[in-house]
């Protein structure tokens, strides 16, 4: 799912954040167009489902935001980027916060 770096902490916290090559985000829905959904697995599994964020980088053709569905402890399968128009594609980081024990 590409590279990915893990930051673990004595408190319990780890992070892991991975970047993501460019998607072309082209499936109409109402008024905006998405991306299939995208699916990640963490390289090393939380005790419990983190928060997960999403930031497109590196657009073109429109503005471009992303989202999950509900995180698991080991990865997500809901992973969205929408955008206004259509053939707009983007990079992307994701960042998951959480507890290794």
């Amino acid at each position: 799912t590409g590279p990915q770096v893990v930051t673990r902490f004595a408190d319990g916290t780890m992070i892991i954040r991975l970047s993501r090559p460019a998607v072309s985000i082209t499936t109409p829905i109402g008024a905006i167009y998405y991306t299939g959904p995208i699916s990640l697995t963490w390289i090393q599994a939380f005790a419990s489902p983190p928060s997960v964020f999403v930031t497109a980088t590196k657009s073109s053709g429109g503005l471009v935001w992303g989202g999950t569905l509900t995180p698991t402890q080991f990865g997500v399968d809901g992973l969205y980027l929408q955008a206004a128009s259509s053939g707009a594609s983007a990079a992307y980081d994701v960042v998951a916060i959480g507890r290794w024990f």
